[in-house]
């Protein structure tokens, strides 16, 4: 299950419940985290066990966030009857079932093997009853969307001494990329920035001037537009920077104060402490708002989540744009340099004007045009 080198020592904390259907754990692979969880729901025939069983998945989540999730065992219950059932009475999806799904919804999980095979009948579970075979998917993967990026392979093997199937799930972890600087995007809330604005104002006005007696006017605009370009980015870096050490100062300000206020109720130092706070979560608020936009989060309501949510949301983003495998015309690429680099050769070789084309005389052309041209006419009155 785990890699070869693994250490026991990265293993953080552990957790069950009483009933023993819950085993979770907590651990670190190469410095990054996750959250295992192991379960067996009870049977159909008992929907209240069941739904309470669902609400402590549920507690379980909330009391340990993790931005990567891997659930997997035996579910007990039919997410989809009309694939992943086969032979028996039809049955409609079951509340549990509704349950679960939304509970995959909220968490940002995923049920790892439907989405890898998605037009493919497998079930884990098959029953010979009166009416013949019943077969069902009741075990599965349900993973954090962020690591479908990494899954190499999910598959449903033959179980022995029982009447389920084998589940398993292949993640390749250790090829983690390193995320790059990726695409420069304008910050729209600088045109509130009265600096950054007077700033854009000089630039255009100095460039205008400099370039005023140069013909091609389209070329000083695109002149302009780069000129701008890194001024913003330039003035982004400062702010960020700036905003980061003085978020910093009044994060370290705030905890002397806290310290203070433990021994002294003195009105004064509660007063600065309310003032400061109020400027730190302003600072807080800054950051979720970016977040937000670059989560592309459909919507929020104040105070509905945190500022971790969307940042979490963000990275998530990001690793789902990430390309673990690539395909060409004569092999499959795993390695993120060379993924990279058949990446630089594609679009270069796109955007290269080919070294040998034919010369198209302009005049010919437009003759050629006009000649072939079919105008439709209104006859005049007669």
């Amino acid at each position: 299950m785990f890699p070869q080198k693994f250490d026991a020592t990265q293993i953080k904390s552990t957790f069950t419940d009483t009933q023993g259907r819950l085993l979770a754990i907590e651990l670190s692979i190469e410095e990054t985290e996750y959250f295992i969880i192991n379960v067996y729901a009870p049977t159909k025939d008992h929907a209240e066990d069941q739904r309470d069983f669902i609400i402590k998945l549920h507690s379980c989540l909330n009391e340990h966030p993790h931005e990567r999730t891997i659930i997997g065992g035996d579910f007990n219950i039919c997410l989809h009857p009309e694939i992943d059932k086969k032979g028996g009475t039809k049955e409609k999806q079951s509340q549990n079932a509704k349950q679960i799904i939304e509970l995959c919804e909220q968490n940002n999980l995923t049920d790892a093997w439907r989405v890898l095979n998605p037009e493919i009948n497998r079930f884990t579970r098959r029953e010979n009853t009166r009416g013949g075979i019943v077969q069902t998917r009741i075990d599965f993967w349900i993973i954090s969307e962020c690591l479908l990026n990494v899954t190499a392979k999910t598959d449903i093997q033959i179980g022995c001494k029982s009447d389920h199937s084998v589940i398993s799930i292949d993640l390749q972890i250790h090829n983690t990329n390193k995320r790059g600087r990726g695409f420069w995007k304008f910050n729209a809330t600088l045109l509130r920035n009265r600096e950054y604005i007077n700033k854009v104002k000089v630039c255009i006005a100095n460039n205008i001037e400099q370039y005023k007696n140069f013909p091609n006017k389209g070329l000083v605009w695109d002149v302009v537009k780069c000129e701008i370009r890194g001024l913003t980015i330039s003035f982004s870096t400062h702010l960020t920077r700036t905003r980061n050490q003085q978020e910093k100062d009044l994060a370290t300000e705030l905890e002397d104060l806290e310290k203070q206020l433990d021994n002294n109720s003195d009105s004064n130092l509660n007063d600065r402490y309310k003032s400061l706070k109020q400027e730190f979560e302003s600072i807080q608020a800054e950051k979720a708002k970016g977040a937000i936009l670059r989560s592309r989060a459909k919507w929020t309501e104040e105070g509905e989540k945190n500022t971790k949510f969307f940042l979490d949301a963000e990275k998530r983003n990001y690793e789902s744009k990430y390309i673990k495998m690539l395909h060409t015309n004569t092999s499959t690429l795993q390695d993120p340099k060379d993924i990279l680099e058949e990446e630089r050769r594609f679009y270069k070789d796109l955007y290269t004007e080919p070294t040998h084309r034919q010369e198209y005389n302009e005049d010919e052309i437009a003759h050629d045009f006009l000649s072939n041209l079919f105008l439709q006419v209104l006859l005049g009155r007669h």
